[in-house]
C-alpha cells in the first residue's frame, strides 16, 4: 500500500510542475518558436517571412504541379507517327546521301567520255541533256 500511496503521490507532483511549467511558458513575452512557414509567437499568430527563397519555393512547386497535370494527360496524336514509313525514310537518308553523291561522280565521268568520244567541247548542254 506504501509503495501505491508513495506513487500516486508522485504522479500529482509531475502533474502540478507540468501546469507550472505550462503557465510560464504562456506568461513568458520573451521566447519565440521557429517553424517552416514563419515565426509563431506564444499567442500561436504566425508572422510569415516574405523572402526571395520562399517566393521561389511556392512557384517551383506550382510549376512542378503543372507540369504533373499535363504530363498525366496523354496526347494520342503525338504518340503515332504521321506516316507509317517515317523511321525507313530517317534510317536510309544516310545511305542515300552517299548514293547520291557516288551517283554524281559517275555521271560526270560519263559525260567526259562522251566529251572525248565526240572530241567537241561546245557540245558540253547537250551531253548533260541526253545524260537525264
Amino acid at each position: 500500500m506504501d509503495a501505491n500511496l508513495n506513487m500516486l503521490n508522485n504522479a500529482e507532483k509531475r502533474k502540478k510542475s507540468l501546469l507550472e511549467l505550462k503557465k510560464k511558458y504562456k506568461n513568458s513575452n520573451n521566447k519565440r518558436q521557429r517553424d517552416e512557414s514563419g515565426i509563431i509567437d506564444n499567442n500561436e499568430e504566425i508572422v510569415n517571412e516574405i523572402t526571395v527563397e520562399n517566393i521561389v519555393e511556392k512557384y517551383t512547386k506550382e510549376t512542378l504541379d503543372k507540369e504533373k497535370a499535363q504530363s498525366n494527360e496523354i496526347n494520342l496524336q503525338n504518340l503515332a507517327p504521321k506516316k507509317p514509313n517515317w523511321d525507313l525514310k530517317r534510317d536510309l537518308e544516310k545511305k542515300l546521301e552517299k548514293l547520291e553523291k557516288k551517283t554524281q561522280i559517275c555521271i560526270n565521268e560519263i559525260i567526259r567520255e562522251r566529251l572525248k568520244q565526240t572530241g567537241d567541247i561546245s557540245n558540253i548542254p547537250k551531253a548533260v541533256e541526253e545524260m537525264r
